[in-house]
């Protein structure tokens, strides 16, 4: 891993970074949603910065240095990789049946952009009647539950029953139940 392409992805990310933050110092209430992405902008400005104070600090001649590189790039790719085998596992297990004592929480079976579209469509952007109901179908104990918890959600944003975006939000409920 070459030290200036290093230092050019960090800088790049806390560009980044600050440009999200203008745009957010304009609104009056910051939502979850967009917290949790700026978070994730610091925890990869954070790995790469240790990356980056190792190889500065490592004194070595060029040799030592270029075998410090391939080490480095040598634990990435298998960071990588096994970071690509955790999510193939992961996706397996979301296929498979639950047979786990504890569930994963039920915001967790959203991505980022599904949450983007629930939140703006289906509650009109009211971030915490959206947490609020989220917390609520991981509450539940069955899918009845949860059910009837939407009922009063659905009737108070009027959700129409055949939107792509209701009928999605349905099928992770339904998902997370089976």
């Amino acid at each position: 891993m070459n030290k200036k392409q290093l230092r050019k992805e960090i800088q790049q990310l806390i560009d980044s970074i600050k440009k999200h933050s203008d745009e957010l110092a304009a609104m009056e209430h910051i939502p979850q949603l967009e917290l949790e992405l700026i978070l994730s902008k610091v925890e990869r400005l954070h790995d790469k910065s240790v990356i980056y104070n190792y190889l500065h600090s490592v004194s070595a001649t060029d040799e030592d240095e270029k075998e410090t590189d391939k080490k480095i790039e040598t634990k990435t790719t298998e960071s990588l990789q096994n970071e690509e085998t955790d999510t193939i596992q992961e996706a397996k297990k979301e296929d498979a049946p639950q047979v786990q004592k504890t569930k994963p929480e039920f915001k967790s079976l959203i991505g980022l952009n599904q949450k983007f579209q629930f939140a703006a469509e289906l509650f009109k952007n009211n971030q915490a009647d959206f947490s609020e109901v989220l917390q609520k179908i991981n509450d539940c104990k069955n899918i009845k539950e949860a059910h009837n918890a939407l009922n009063d959600v659905r009737q108070k944003y009027n959700w129409k029953d055949d939107s792509k975006t209701t009928e999605a939000f349905i099928a992770l409920v339904k998902k997370y139940f089976s």
